[in-house]
């Protein structure tokens, strides 16, 4: 999402509506897992072929809340694998890393 509003600042102006699509495809059958520990319960399964999540924003929300925006979207991910309630301070420390890269 950073490359994202960095693609657009210089194009468009704050009050720009972006869009993020996000899809995944062969998804079906696949367990959630995510990270060192990841999650490995079959109850984290994806039921359906491909699923997607969209996130649309003015360009200055998306630069104002890159990592709100990103524990959402993460949010709408898990729940295509039956992860109704993740735990956020894990989404968002594992989202921190990510932008800081730290891997």
């Amino acid at each position: 999402m950073y490359c994202l509003t960095r693609l657009y600042e210089n194009l468009f102006p704050d009050t720009e509506l972006i869009s993020l699509k996000v899809k995944l495809f062969g998804t079906r059958g696949r367990l959630l897992t995510w990270g060192e520990i990841g999650f490995r319960h079959p109850g984290y399964e994806a039921n359906r072929p491909y699923f997607e999540v969209v996130a649309t924003h003015s360009l200055a929300e998306w630069r104002a809340g890159l990592e709100d925006h990103a524990v959402v979207l993460a949010r709408n991910i898990f729940r295509h694998f039956q992860f109704d309630n993740p735990d956020e301070v894990r989404i968002r420390t594992q989202i921190q890393n990510l932008f800081q890269r730290r891997f």
